[in-house]
């Protein structure tokens, strides 16, 4: 009879220990996906400061005035064509997708990149919901073109962090005014509690770029401060966008189109 429990009770305490590991895997719970949707893509423009940023347009067929939409942004040198197969994948599951180039300037151009694609989006319905996604640099990008939609009263429904690291002065909430930076104490650049949306982290636990260690860390905060958040770690993935691991675009878009309804 004892040793009947033993299985059972190892099983309990590997659930205890590592709950997080459901997050590293497809759930097979979640029942069948979506079937893919037609979709077009076409090469846009559109103006920020100086200068025009080129962008892919992915919008699926029979949209209506709540068909989500999403920014996505890459890091340092990323081009539209390199986002291009994630552009396409969120549209196949029914969202419109803006992918645009990289901007070779300072943080305030990305940020207002991204803002202004977040806008674009939001013209052709007020009622589309409206979420980023961001990869490596591209999340700080998108992190601060979130908070710089929310001043102008555009509201971002859901907020996809992809292989980031958030190495900024950015305190948990406005009763600090300092951070500790780069082992030294620097003012608070933002705060986590006033970030407009739910968050989701996803990062490949391969990653020799950017280590794991920042996505917990960054899961940790956000736990500690009771902000909507989701996770999903990737066991053989590296420095890499990651749509293309199934169970990962499946969880991206639940996340986006649960957030924005």
């Amino acid at each position: 009879m004892r040793n009947s429990l033993v299985a059972p009770l190892i099983i309990v305490i590997l659930i205890v220990l590592f709950g997080c590991l459901g997050d590293n895997a497809p759930n097979s719970s979640a029942g069948a996906s979506a079937p893919d949707q037609e979709y077009v893509v076409r090469n846009i423009s559109y103006p920020i400061n100086l200068t025009n940023v080129s962008a892919l347009w992915c919008e699926p067929k029979n949209v209506n005035i709540s068909t989500p939409g999403i920014v996505l942004t890459g890091g340092d040198g990323v081009t539209l064509e390199k986002l291009r197969p994630v552009c396409e994948a969120f549209a196949k599951k029914g969202i419109i997708a803006i992918a645009h180039d990289n901007v070779n300037g300072s943080i305030g151009d990305n940020v207002e990149a991204i803002s202004a694609g977040a806008m674009l989006l939001r013209q052709t319905s007020a009622n589309r919901p409206v979420s980023l996604w961001g990869h490596s640099s591209g999340t700080i990008f998108s992190f601060f073109a979130a908070y710089s939609l929310a001043a102008d009263n555009v509201r971002i429904s859901a907020f996809v962090e992809t292989s980031g690291h958030f190495q900024l002065p950015i305190c948990d909430n406005t009763n600090e005014q300092m951070v500790s930076y780069n082992g030294q104490n620097q003012p608070c650049m933002a705060y986590l509690d006033e970030f407009p949306s739910p968050i989701m982290i996803v990062h490949g636990l391969n990653d020799s770029v950017v280590s794991p260690d920042f996505a917990y860390a960054l899961a940790a905060r956000l736990a500690q401060d009771n902000i909507a958040h989701d996770q999903a770690y990737v066991p053989d993935a590296a420095h890499e966008f990651m749509t293309n691991y199934t169970w990962v675009l499946e969880k991206e878009v639940v996340f986006v189109k649960n957030n924005g309804r």
